[in-house]
């Protein structure tokens, strides 16, 4: 179980490497697209050379177009995004992660104060054992108001305004 929560929280963190880069792919995107700019207009110079129409402006341009092309691409290759690195600790930032959140929940005041949140909003949780997926299935029954606006405080006033239209999921598996 420990190894399945390491490896679940490994991933989330590569995500959260990921999501971080995407500036750096747009930036990526934007040189390719100059690239294949410049190496299209570098076939049409060369093109226009090897047909016997080029003037000596044609072969300026064509020189510059390979400069520049040359330039991008050796700016896009010193600028490649390889695979996000982890850090070589990471096993122990995980374990001080879930020794933080231990201590936290073994703190009289927090857990007493969750305590109190939670009642106010499951009225019921059935524990099933499931034989064919061999696990447990948790159904919570509660206010679902209150729950969403726990969860989302910003928005707890709409919650709230929209608890009539919410009525509808009253006994419903949400699945979630």
């Amino acid at each position: 179980m420990a190894e399945t929560a390491f490896h679940q929280f490994q991933s989330t963190y590569i995500k959260q490497l990921e999501d971080g880069r995407q500036d750096q792919r747009a930036a990526e995107k934007t040189r390719m697209k100059a690239i294949k700019r410049l190496e299209k207009e570098k076939d049409n110079l060369l093109t226009a050379v090897r047909s016997g129409k080029a003037h000596d402006i044609l072969l300026e341009d064509l020189e510059r177009v390979a400069a520049e092309l040359d330039r991008k691409k050796a700016e896009h290759e010193a600028k490649q995004i390889g695979p996000p690195e982890l850090p070589r600790d990471l096993r122990k930032k995980y374990e001080e992660m879930i020794q933080r959140i231990v201590d936290t929940l073994q703190d009289e005041g927090v857990a007493g104060r969750a305590a109190e949140v939670l009642q106010e909003m499951i009225e019921r949780i059935d524990v099933t054992y499931e034989k064919n997926r061999k696990g447990h299935t948790l159904h919570i029954q509660g206010r679902l108001v209150k729950m969403l606006a726990n969860a989302d405080p910003a928005n707890a006033e709409g919650y709230e305004r929209e608890k009539v239209r919410l009525s509808w999921l009253r006994g419903q598996d949400l699945n979630l």
